[in-house]
């Protein structure tokens, strides 16, 4: 075998093992964005069933950080813990900025859904397309 093809056989099989390599990093990065919803939201780990659909909609791009983030927050399992405003705030920020709320966000946010001026949705949006989040999800290569 000549020096040439031996050389091109052997970047060839590189290239194949680093791609195999990065796409599993990239999935296993993805499955813990998506898990840390289910415990940070749902307060459960999730289900196999659960964490590869969610993960595997990412990864093939049918679905966003945030659109998953929707989907856990409007979700029937997360409406039926009938959270109150205080709680609901707090969910938000430590599921989306990983982080304990800071008094004055918290008491902006819960005032805002109070007092009317904003919904859930509203202030969920108000996270979702923050740089925190973003920082976030770029975090996990979403």
């Amino acid at each position: 075998m000549s020096k040439l093809l031996h050389y091109f056989i052997v970047m060839v099989l590189f290239s194949i093992v680093s791609s195999a390599t990065v796409n599993c990093q990239q999935t296993q990065n993805v499955q813990s964005f998506v898990q840390r919803f289910y415990v940070k939201i749902l307060e459960r780990q999730p289900d196999n069933t659960g964490l590869d659909d969610w993960t595997n909609k990412l990864l093939a791009h049918e679905r966003t950080g945030a659109t998953l983030a929707e989907g856990f927050i409007f979700s029937g399992e997360y409406i039926g813990k009938a959270t109150n405003n205080e709680s609901y705030v707090t969910t938000l920020y430590k599921a989306f900025f990983n982080r304990e709320p800071d008094t004055e966000g918290f008491n902006g946010w819960v005032g805002d859904l109070n007092d009317g001026t904003k919904d859930r949705a509203q202030v969920l949006h108000g996270f979702l397309y923050s740089g925190e989040f973003k920082n976030l999800s770029d975090g996990y290569g979403i």
